[in-house]
Formats: structure tokens, C-alpha cells, sequence
């Protein structure tokens, strides 16, 4: 039981890093394209981060029930 729930929080680590990278990465792919240096690799970024967020709280409420 106890190593279940180590795993699950190991899980949301990865989960914040997966969004923060591929929303950062998907921003400085259309910066390439559009020209618009460090706009969209910032607004991704912070897509990112409040995706984390979001996706955290609704993890760990499901992990306390």
C-alpha cells in the first residue's frame, strides 16, 4: 500500500514534467515558424504550468479518497 502511493506521487512528478516540457516544447516549435521569438515558448510554458496544476490537484484528490 505504502509503495502503491510512493509510485503515484513519483507519477505526478513526471506529470508536471511532461506538461511543462512538451507545452514549452510545442511553443518554440510555432516561435520557429511564426517568428515571434520568445512569446509562445513563454505562453506555452505557462499553458504548462497551469495544466500541472490542474492535473496535481486532481490526482492527489483522487489519491486521499
Amino acid at each position: 500500500m505504502l509503495l502503491r502511493n510512493a509510485l503515484r506521487f513519483l507519477g505526478l512528478g513526471w506529470y508536471v514534467v511532461l506538461c511543462l516540457f512538451g507545452c514549452g516544447y510545442i511553443g518554440y516549435i510555432f516561435d520557429n515558424n511564426l517568428g515571434t521569438k520568445p512569446v509562445l515558448i513563454l505562453l506555452g510554458l505557462l499553458t504548462g504550468l497551469f495544466l500541472s496544476v490542474v492535473g496535481i490537484y486532481r490526482m492527489v484528490k483522487t489519491l486521499n479518497n
